[in-house]
């Protein structure tokens, strides 16, 4: 690497929507809110040591010394937008960047923009490569979503995101009354059925993950679905499906309309069959009944 080259972890912050709220809004207000969101992620940027490169529009470019100070950014712009109006998606990536006059160049700012599109709003992704130089207390508060490919890369990326809210299962999920009624005073047991095999989901087996890598405890070959497509959890007398994959999850169930969950978190209830990356078929290797009980 010569010396005209860094290696800098580079994020991306932009602005979701931004267009409706100038309809919705009018252009005075909507230009206030979205200057105040800039000023929120450039004050988050560089009290975490960051560098602010460029403001296009409604996004940003900045840059760090260190893949940390880019994670702690990321919580910090999210955080600061929690009681605010707008919302925003935040990625990041690590590698070998040009800097020429005060800016970034190079495949890995461009990277890190694929990264950050990745996310959907309040919503922090980053690459493999700035996942490997987080400190392990850090990678522990992320989680793998899927493997994606990238123009001028060969292989695969994998793409993580940050676990950044305590609350987030809190904000996700939605439980009727009938279940907040029945985990009062019973405990939920989930049983799935999966070519005559027989899965349960419990206080004493509370998680299951479901996907195409080997290493998940039930290995699915279907192309629909994801390398570590969704988990199933036990958790405070609740059955979570956290889906975590590209193509999603369906949700069938009689007398019910069907239902569909990408990248976000609810409870499961009731029977029916769960499609896991395409919706439900008889004979499909991605299909499998569903049952949900309290005892």
């Amino acid at each position: 690497m010569s010396q005209s080259h860094q290696q800098l972890a580079i994020l991306f912050a932009d602005i979701g929507e931004s267009t409706r709220l100038y309809e919705r809004l009018g252009d005075t207000e909507a230009h206030r809110q979205i200057s105040l969101s800039l000023k929120l992620m450039e004050s988050a940027i560089v009290g975490c040591d960051g560098k602010l490169l460029r403001t296009v529009g409604d996004a940003v470019l900045a840059s760090f010394s260190n893949c940390d100070d880019a994670f702690y950014a990321a919580r910090a712009i999210q955080h600061a937008h929690k009681n605010e109006m707008l919302s925003v998606r935040v990625g990041f990536h690590y590698g070998e960047v040009i800097p020429d006059k005060g800016d970034v160049y190079g495949t890995a700012v461009n990277i890190a923009a694929r990264v950050a599109s990745f996310a959907r709003l309040n919503e922090i992704t980053l690459s493999a490569d700035a996942y490997n130089m987080l400190s392990t207390s850090n990678q522990a508060s992320t989680a793998l979503i899927d493997a994606i490919k990238l123009k001028g890369i060969e292989a695969a990326m994998d793409i993580h995101r940050i676990e950044w809210q305590a609350d987030r299962e809190a904000n996700t999920v939605v439980a009727s009354a009938s279940v907040i009624k029945a985990q009062s005073m019973l405990k939920p047991i989930a049983k799935l059925d999966v070519f005559g095999r027989q899965l349960l989901v419990d206080e004493a087996s509370p998680l299951l993950e479901i996907g195409r890598d080997e290493t998940n405890s039930l290995t699915l070959s279907a192309d629909c679905v994801s390398r570590h497509h969704l988990q199933l959890r036990y958790k405070d007398g609740q059955i979570l499906l956290t889906d975590n994959s590209t193509n999603g999850t369906f949700i069938s169930r009689e007398d019910h309309n069907p239902m569909f969950v990408r990248r976000d978190t609810l409870v499961l209830e009731g029977s029916g069959l769960l499609g896991v990356g395409a919706t439900p078929g008889p004979e499909g290797a991605h299909t499998m009944q569903f049952s949900v009980q309290y005892i």
